[in-house]
């Protein structure tokens, strides 16, 4: 006769059995659902950091500047996402032209906040690195030159909703006005182009 120990134990076996059993099923199931690289369907962040760090030379110390821009995007959590950014709809393409002219809003406050905390005015730094642009076009230049022309082109795509302030530093630049004389708030030195270029004027 069976004991009620062994009972118990044989019991216990087979529960851990069918639990083991249960698992390697879920975990099956997981791996059937498991996303496509482009697709996240729990959802995800793709994040990219940029930075650089100086050392300062202090004597007895170690000191490190550091400064860096971290940049977020929400990973698309269902393929229809791709058909949609992708469809000739209009009523995508309008939404994805309000959301670059947004976005070049978002840009041109981050850069009037840098520009003031640097002791310019920042508003006038961006209207002056407008219409040097403006005056010398850059998208012929590469893709740095394709980057700043996209940038420093307030009505790109015919964005009708952006500060007249800058439309009207595009078109001093189109008239070859003294970008300069123009914006006398930022001093040379401190605007957009003054670090990745310099115009030379031939008589």
């Amino acid at each position: 006769m069976m004991k009620i120990s062994d009972a118990l134990l044989a019991l216990t076996i087979l529960s851990v059995a069918a639990l083991a059993d249960r698992d390697d099923s879920d975990r099956r199931d997981k791996r059937q659902i498991y996303s496509p690289i482009l697709v996240e369907p729990y959802g995800g962040t793709f994040k990219l950091i940029i930075g650089v760090g100086i050392p300062i030379a202090i004597p007895g110390r170690t000191l490190v500047y550091g400064q860096n821009m971290q940049f977020q995007y929400p990973l698309p959590t269902n393929a229809t996402f791709f058909t949609n950014l992708f469809s000739p709809s209009s009523t995508t393409r309008r939404r994805r032209r309000s959301s670059s002219h947004y976005e070049r809003e978002i840009a041109y406050s981050m850069l009037e906040q840098q520009f003031d905390r640097s002791g310019a005015n920042g508003k006038e730094c961006i209207m002056r690195g407008i219409c040097e642009a403006a005056e010398t076009p850059l998208h012929e230049e590469g893709l740095v030159g394709e980057l700043l022309h996209l940038l420093l082109t307030p009505d790109y795509g015919g964005n009708t909703s952006v500060d007249e302030d800058y439309v009207n530093a595009k078109k001093a630049g189109i008239r070859g006005e003294d970008c300069a004389a123009l914006f006398p708030g930022c001093p040379y030195g401190h605007g957009i182009l003054d670090h990745v270029s310099i115009t030379k004027y031939v008589n």
